[in-house]
């Protein structure tokens, strides 16, 4: 019997370290991004986000897009990592988010992305 006890103490000890392990990732995680709405559709900010990649010269390296949610992967300068996520909020709207590396200091260049991004934007839907 307490072999058993022993055992469930260790076992929920263990599950509730790794639930704050995870909660704690996931939370760095969504503060290192940087977001921000447009108001364009879906396939206008799949383009937006194509041209803008070349704009900057981030190498594109894969694409994964469905209905209602696109992820774009590249390389940045100096081999850093950046994901662009395109949600489409509705007809006229979508949510873009740039997360760059996997520091607090990626969080300037998710910035400078976006705003390149946006930027780039402003200029396709004036035309």
């Amino acid at each position: 019997m307490p072999k058993k006890l022993i055992m469930l103490s260790f076992t929920g000890f263990l599950s509730v370290s790794l639930c704050g392990c995870i909660a704690m990732m996931t939370l760095m995680a969504e503060n290192a991004k940087a977001k921000q709405d447009l108001n364009v559709s879906y396939s206008q900010a799949l383009d937006i986000v194509k041209g803008s990649l070349k704009k900057q010269g981030i190498q594109f390296q894969e694409a994964v897009i469905k209905k209602d949610i696109a992820e774009v992967r590249g390389r940045y300068t100096d081999e850093i990592g950046v994901r662009i996520f395109i949600r489409k909020a509705s007809d006229t709207q979508c949510n873009i988010a740039v997360r760059a590396g996997t520091s607090d200091a990626g969080k300037k260049d998710a910035e400078k992305i976006l705003q390149a991004i946006v930027s780039y934007s402003e200029s396709v839907v004036k035309q």
